[in-house]
């Protein structure tokens, strides 16, 4: 999957989640820590949530680049209805992480 069409989904994604913006509508909270991460809605704004009990985000001290990774897998789930293979799923994760992963070390 092309690197540019990927990122341009996800920012499609993240705006529409976020009423438009381009800041993730995350939160960090304490729930069951055998799941990462999840979506919660509260009246019509929905947030991810992302668990701060889950052993890796305690493994790695909540370094950026694991927030910034479960936020996008979390954005590139396929919604309700919408047919996706894993692999798919797993092309766009990747090519998202690896664009920010190069936009966060200053695009080196």
């Amino acid at each position: 999957m092309d690197e540019e069409i990927t990122v341009g989904r996800i920012i499609r994604l993240l705006a529409k989640v976020s009423g438009g913006g381009l800041k993730p509508p995350a939160v960090l909270e304490a729930f069951e820590p055998s799941v990462r991460s999840g979506w919660r809605t509260d009246g019509t704004e929905s947030k991810i949530i992302v668990n701060t009990a889950f052993p890796l985000y305690r493994a790695l001290d909540a370094a950026p680049g694991y927030l910034a990774e479960t936020v996008v897998m979390e954005l590139a789930k396929p919604r309700e209805g919408e047919g996706r293979s894993l692999a798919d799923y797993l092309t766009e994760v990747n090519a998202v992480t690896a664009s920010w992963a190069r936009v966060h070390q200053g695009g080196r």
